[in-house]
């Protein structure tokens, strides 16, 4: 009886199978590696949340750090803007200073 055929790679050689086979062996190791990892990570952002940190903000700041400055200047400027968008920045220092800015060019423009 032969092997059913599974797609273009139903018709593996000796060697082929071998390195499948140690490619899912790799791929199983890691993901053991990374599931500790998280275990680990998890743990650490536990004992900042006993010690009074806040764990949402830690993991933004981790988030925006991993970003390259690029990214990180077109994220926030989307941000701001959406916040912006949604009436969210007026109650803060920016956002009053850029009101007072705005209106500041308004009187200047004639407006």
């Amino acid at each position: 009886m032969s092997e059913p055929a599974v797609g273009h790679n139903s018709n593996l050689n000796a060697t082929q199978k071998r390195e499948l086979a140690g490619i899912v062996r790799e791929i199983e190791r890691n993901e053991t590696q990374k599931r500790e990892i998280q275990a680990t990570i998890g743990g650490i952002y536990n004992g900042a949340k006993e010690r009074g940190f806040d764990t949402k903000a830690l993991r933004s700041i981790i988030k925006e750090r991993r970003m390259d400055q690029e990214q990180r200047d077109a994220y926030e400027h989307a941000r701001d803007s959406y916040k912006h968008a949604l009436g969210m920045l007026g109650d803060t220092p920016l956002g009053q200073a850029a009101a007072e800015s705005a209106g500041r060019a308004a009187t200047a423009n004639g407006g």
